[in-house]
């Protein structure tokens, strides 16, 4: 797994997500070197927008899946810094769910 932060985003019709990414990276990267005297992000970032529930749905899994690939984690669910603020893992989990997979 490549470092990084991979997170899925739902941006309301009168935000601009470029701020939104620009003030998640000020507040993030200056906590981190208060605490460790180094950068966190790089400049820059890859953004993709989603259209589908189909598409969203592969790329949440992909995103929730990369901690057991990195071997960081041995199953989904286990990985402190993977989650939503929107759905339960076990609403989450239901992605995982056989019939649900492509």
């Amino acid at each position: 797994m490549k470092r990084g932060a991979r997170a899925i985003e739902v941006v309301r019709p009168l935000v601009d997500p470029c701020e939104c990414v620009k003030r998640f990276k000020q507040l993030t990267g200056f906590a981190y070197k208060q605490q460790h005297q180094k950068r966190l992000w790089q400049h820059g970032y890859y953004e993709r927008v989603m259209r589908n529930d189909d598409e969203t749905l592969e790329v949440i899994r992909y995103i929730l899946e990369n901690p057991v690939r990195a071997r960081l984690t041995v199953q989904l669910g286990e990985y402190p810094f993977a989650g939503s603020d929107v759905y339960s893992w076990p609403a989450l989990f239901k992605a995982w769910e056989p019939d649900k997979q492509t």
